[in-house]
């Protein structure tokens, strides 16, 4: 209100007039979030400038992104683009003022965790183990070796050697490809089950019996050999008996194949003589004067001996 008095001529006179404020507009705000940020990570968020005292906050307006404890960005996903809202509020002196910031979310890596793999047999099964660091699933391949993967994790080999396992994990929107883990390990032969072998004894000399063999494990062979003495094998598993006297050590050997070793057995065959007769044809009735030349043949073919058992003669 302005106001003159009055003098001598004129009464006094007031004015009134109204005077509107409004709030300043603040400086400009700094707010420049780190890019690009690793999907499961919390970065810390900051600005600078604007005006007053207005307290600082942030906000998610797009994307996949959360602001954890007022002032922190976590990321919800390993792809996409977040768009942070930064804003200073008003206070008596100054409007409130916001700006928006842009991260790019990136795939987060990740490990396998393969443990080793002991030396094996071919008979065995193996159950397939590893893990990824991100959780996702891990797949595995044979890279090398006698070996096959069913069901995805079963693990059977189909001869000796050495064998090499991949674990993979291939990342998904969130993670990167895991670098692959490898294990190596030796695979030898099963040994075979016992092999049953008990030949026929004792044989006859100049007879051939069938030798047979079970047990055993696989598909390899079965064959028979003399170890020592007086026999033969004849054929594939016929045993001839060259003697009547002593003993025949025979082995009977299941081959290897492409899961067991070699499994032998042996046997022993005792020999026994063989019977024989004598053909000795009828002497007729003889005078005293006669001489007779005695004729008789073994089975065996040894030669005859005679003797006389009894009566007026003798033998030269």
């Amino acid at each position: 209100v302005a106001t003159k008095t009055g003098d001598s001529f004129y009464r006094a006179q007031s004015v009134t007039a109204t005077v509107f404020c409004t709030r300043a507009t603040q400086q400009a705000i700094a707010f420049t979030p780190a890019t690009p940020q690793t999907y499961l990570t919390t970065n810390a968020l900051s600005m600078s400038g604007g005006s007053g005292t207005g307290a600082v906050s942030y906000a998610i307006v797009s994307g996949p992104g959360l602001v954890v404890g007022g002032t922190n960005l976590a990321l919800t996903s390993g792809t996409g683009t977040v768009l942070i809202e930064a804003s200073k509020t008003q206070d008596d002196h100054y409007l409130v003022l916001s700006v928006t910031g842009t991260v790019v979310s990136a795939k987060a890596s990740q490990t396998i965790t393969f443990p080793a793999i002991d030396a094996q047999l071919t008979t065995n099964r193996v159950g397939l183990v590893a893990t990824a660091s991100s959780g996702l699933s891990v797949t595995f391949s044979v890279f090398s070796g006698p070996a096959s993967i069913s069901g995805g994790t079963n693990l059977t080999f189909t001869g000796a050697g050495s064998v090499s396992i991949v674990a993979s994990q291939a990342g998904s929107v969130d993670w990167n490809a895991a670098p692959s883990a490898t294990n190596t390990f030796s695979v030898t032969s099963a040994t075979q089950a016992a092999l049953a072998f008990s030949p026929g004894s004792p044989q006859t000399y100049n007879t051939t019996n069938i030798l047979s063999a079970t047990g055993g494990s696989g598909t390899g062979a079965v064959s028979y050999a003399v170890q020592s003495g007086a026999g033969q094998i004849i054929g594939t598993n016929g045993l001839k008996m060259l003697a009547g006297t002593g003993s025949v050590t025979v082995v009977a050997t299941k081959a290897a194949d492409d899961l067991y070793n070699v499994r032998s057995a042996t046997g022993v065959v005792a020999a026994a003589k063989a019977g024989q007769v004598i053909s000795f044809p009828v002497i007729s009735d003889q005078l005293t004067t006669n001489r007779v030349g005695l004729a008789a043949t073994a089975s065996s073919g040894l030669t005859v001996i005679f003797t006389t058992n009894g009566g007026p003669a003798v033998i030269t």
